[in-house]
């Protein structure tokens, strides 16, 4: 049976008002993606759609929008999302997939790095050391392709290669979303994207400098209670833990944080076990009390430090997965952490002498993305305080 384009709207729109969203920002470019949409969901399944990628400034709403699609098109269309928690291949081994959550339920979206390490798990042969496409093919054709559409977000201008291409040349549509506008890699893969802009200002409540403690903030005293229990360690990252009233703290010295070997998977896990070590017997939820507390904070250690400002970034994309609150702190100095200061770390990245183009673009794509983030964190934070 068709879907209809105007059936699909009237779903989306039901499915933002429960979530909290207001529809009415929804313009020309959402209208643009849902056509596209319907075309593809009502073609033969054989032809190849280009793949889409939504691109913005951060907190346009570029991932929100997918994931009310997301919501819809598994809840109300019964399209299947084939991708669990724990993905397993048929020589025993699994691998562990972190599903977001929104509007209380698990969607299909993962980030195209998660996308590339699942089709990468699934095709190496770790016996003869070698990819093996016939077994790639075979997982996209029974797992992947009775989704019909595949959302992913953080693509980059390149670093994926052959992900998207893998799955738009299989009858999949692919959805994505980028800070950035130009896609030289799936050009040269013949697999042209069309891009569709999301305009305006950035919609994540809050600001960065809602994430900074001052010492008359309630939290301050936190800081300092959570800083004197006993020390654990994530193999070499030490931290604390602390329970108070309602809220968990997991405390972290900044500078320890940012030299920390961790990427995005690894950060999420170290939040999820360290809530779960805290606070056994209560769930992890968006809005939860639990908040990270980033002592001796300082954008200088970011400056040149290419790894630190990585791994800050990784650490904000778990943040903003897990839907927690975060805080910073230094205990001598309040932090300078505006978007001018952090504009400035931007001009210091841009004008470094001896990186590369294609590093520098993937550095200043993920510092606006955690700016946005951060500031949303901060502000998660302050309302578990002001309520």
């Amino acid at each position: 049976m068709a879907i209809l384009e105007t059936e699909l709207w009237g779903y989306i729109r039901d499915a933002a008002i429960d979530a909290g969203l207001d529809p009415e920002v929804f313009g020309e470019p959402h209208t643009q993606i849902v056509r596209e949409l319907v075309r593809h969901l009502n073609g033969s399944g054989a032809d190849i759609s280009a793949p889409i990628i939504v691109c913005g400034e951060p907190g346009t709403g570029k991932t929100t929008f997918l994931y009310v699609l997301d919501e819809v098109l598994r809840t109300r269309f019964n399209l299947p999302d084939q991708i669990t928690g724990i993905m397993r291949k048929g020589d025993g081994r699994s691998y562990a997939v972190h599903k977001r959550v929104f509007h209380g339920r698990e969607v299909s979206l993962l980030s195209v790095r998660k996308w590339r390490d699942l089709l990468h798990f699934y095709a190496w042969d770790v016996e003869q050391h070698r990819f093996n496409t016939l077994v790639l093919n075979r997982f996209i054709r029974e797992t992947i392709a009775p989704m019909k559409v595949v959302f992913t977000d953080e693509v980059e201008m390149t670093g994926y290669a052959p992900t998207i291409p893998n799955l738009a040349t299989r009858g999949l549509l692919v959805i994505g979303t980028s800070n950035q506008y130009q896609f030289q890699q799936l050009d040269v893969e013949q697999v042209s994207p069309l891009i569709i802009r999301f305009e305006g200002e950035d919609m994540r409540a809050g600001d960065p400098a809602d994430a900074v403690v001052t010492s008359t903030h309630p939290a301050w005293g936190y800081f300092d209670q959570t800083g004197e229990q006993r020390e654990r360690f994530l193999e070499n990252l030490p931290y604390r833990l602390h329970t108070a009233k309602r809220f968990t703290f997991a405390h972290i010295d900044f500078g320890v944080a940012v030299q920390a070997p961790l990427l995005e998977n690894e950060w999420v896990t170290f939040l999820k076990d360290s809530y779960k070590e805290a606070s056994p017997y209560i769930p992890l939820q968006q809005s939860t009390p639990y908040v990270l507390l980033l002592d001796q904070f300082s954008l200088d250690l970011l400056q040149t430090d290419y790894n630190a400002i990585i791994r800050y970034v990784y650490l904000l994309d778990a943040v903003e997965q897990l839907g927690i609150g975060l805080l910073v702190r230094h205990q001598d100095a309040r932090p300078e952490l505006t978007r001018e200061t952090i504009a400035a770390m931007k001009e210091t990245v841009k004008n470094a002498q001896g990186v590369s183009i294609e590093i520098k673009s993937k550095t200043l794509a993920g510092v606006d993305r955690s700016t946005s983030r951060l500031g949303q964190a901060g502000f998660r934070a302050q309302n578990h305080f002001d309520v």
